[in-house]
């Protein structure tokens, strides 16, 4: 049966195997904070989460100044996509969800730590 990651089995198998120091939290390349959640060693990847803002997808009609549309009144703003001369608009609802992803650990361990202010 073979592993997907030989190096660490083999490791893991001498006695020898080191678990790279892994920062809990870190900011990526786009300025997003993440936190670990968990290291894969077989696939050598990280898993970790992050907030992101819920953004939807709302069609209004062509004329509207969308400037005027926010999270508090987008509802008002809302057309059946199927109608004619409406567009297609996106609106940060400013409601936070939590998502998970992975990385592998090379990409995590390039970001800087995050440094927690109390």
């Amino acid at each position: 049966m073979n592993t997907p990651n030989a190096t660490v089995a083999t490791e893991k198998l001498l006695g020898i195997y080191e678990e790279p120091a892994i920062r809990t939290l870190v900011t990526n390349n786009s300025g997003k904070p993440l936190t670990l959640i968990n290291y894969d060693i077989w696939n050598d990847r990280v898993n970790y989460k992050y907030w992101e803002s819920k953004v939807v997808h709302i069609y209004v009609d062509e004329d509207v100044d969308t400037s005027l549309i926010n999270a508090e009144n987008y509802h008002e703003f809302v057309r059946d996509y199927e109608k004619s001369g409406v567009k297609g608009f996106r609106v940060d609802t400013q409601e936070m969800n939590e998502r998970t992803s992975h990385c592998s650990i090379q990409d995590w361990l390039s970001y800087p730590e995050t440094e927690i202010l109390l």
